[in-house]
């Protein structure tokens, strides 16, 4: 079954308060952005999924060892059977977890040329996006977004799959092939009018809703702070 869990950020977040749950090692890589908000984004993301194995999963690993593929995938070293996928943006930090390999991507819908999908998108993927105009057609340029996003996360390759060479367009259908014959599903989820968010992964049972979590239940329900 794949999960989808989300963080809603609040102005009030203490940076010094999530730092007391994450490894030395971990501490030093997230300061590392100059940016207070990208760095509490990292933070919540790392905490979500902490959160999620100790209280849904009875799994406790502390702190969590990341290690990634040849293609920058993270994983968690010593964690077998659990797949795990993060993204976060402007308001919100998602997580999808799953047994099979899953991605996630969340998008703030914003301003943006979306004459860009000619260069990067398929063809059939640019005629979707073009046949709305305004509003919508943004919609759906970040829709074609997060759904390619989300396959290429979920494949562990990142940008190195180049996005116009495989097609997540709606008509298509919600199924798509890598090229060693895996099949992946996507699942596009609601979550406010101003956001797109989609999950792809090798399971086709996806949970109905996405399952909203505040901070203070992961600050609570964290039993585990590292020294």
């Amino acid at each position: 079954m794949n999960e989808v869990y989300v963080v809603k950020l609040e102005t009030s977040i203490q940076e010094e308060r999530l730092l007391e749950f994450v490894s030395l090692v971990r501490r030093k890589e997230i300061q590392q952005f100059s940016l207070q908000a990208e760095r509490i984004r990292k933070l919540v993301g790392q905490l979500l999924l902490q959160f999620i194995l100790q209280n849904k999963k009875g799994i406790f690993l502390s702190p969590l060892h990341f290690i990634r593929n040849d293609w920058g995938k993270p994983c968690i070293w010593g964690l077998e059977g659990i797949h795990f996928n993060i993204s976060h943006s402007q308001d919100y930090v998602v997580c999808g977890i799953s047994s099979l390999p899953i991605g996630i991507d969340v998008e703030l819908i914003r301003e943006i040329n979306t004459n860009i999908s000619n260069r990067f998108f398929s063809i059939e993927e640019v005629e979707y996006i073009n046949m709305k105009n305004g509003a919508e057609r943004l919609e759906r340029f970040f829709q074609i977004w997060t759904r390619k996003e989300s396959y290429v996360k979920a494949v562990g390759k990142g940008l190195m799959i180049p996005f116009n060479h495989f097609s997540v367009a709606p008509m298509r259908g919600s199924q798509i092939c890598d090229p060693n014959g895996f099949t992946y599903y996507i699942k596009d989820y609601h979550l406010e009018e101003k956001y797109k968010l989609s999950v792809c992964s090798q399971s086709c049972e996806f949970s109905n809703d996405v399952k909203f979590i505040t901070i203070k239940e992961i600050m609570e329900g964290l039993q585990i702070k590292i020294s």
